[in-house]
């Protein structure tokens, strides 16, 4: 896992065609399997949720032997001032995700993995809010 940070512009005429450019590191330590999404939202913003700093297997224990443990955290890209932005914490600490879907005014996460290597069903909606706090 890497903390490095790209972002891609991608060629209108020819989708194969990717011009990547290395933007600040992100905030806090490196993240696997964390819920994603971009809007359109204040000139674009890269939205990540949840995730754990210990790589695992579909078990949710490390490749460490160390059951890895979900986070709450949400951070934000922003593309318009080029920086990370915390977005606040998820009501549950939750990993094991690809996804994260815009509803209105609001993300959702579903199912994925909680404390304990339980997997849930269970659906997240949060609120995306103002960015709380810019980082640098």
């Amino acid at each position: 896992m890497s903390r490095e940070a790209h972002i891609g512009r991608i060629d209108q005429s020819d989708y194969r065609r990717i011009e990547w450019h290395v933007v600040p590191a992100h905030p806090g330590r490196a993240r696997y399997r964390m819920a994603a999404t971009g809007i359109k939202r204040g000139g674009g913003l890269i939205i990540f949720a949840g995730g754990s700093d210990n790589p695992y297997n579909y078990n949710g224990v490390g490749y460490d032997g160390n059951p890895s443990q979900p986070s709450d955290e949400v951070i934000a890209y922003a593309v318009a001032d080029r920086r990370w932005h915390r977005l606040g914490r998820l009501p549950v600490a939750t990993m094991d995700h690809r996804g994260l879907l815009q509803v209105g005014e609001h993300v959702a996460i579903a199912g994925g993995m909680r404390t304990g290597q339980r997997v849930t069903a269970e659906v997240l909606l949060v609120a995306i809010g103002t960015p709380a706090q810019s980082i640098e």
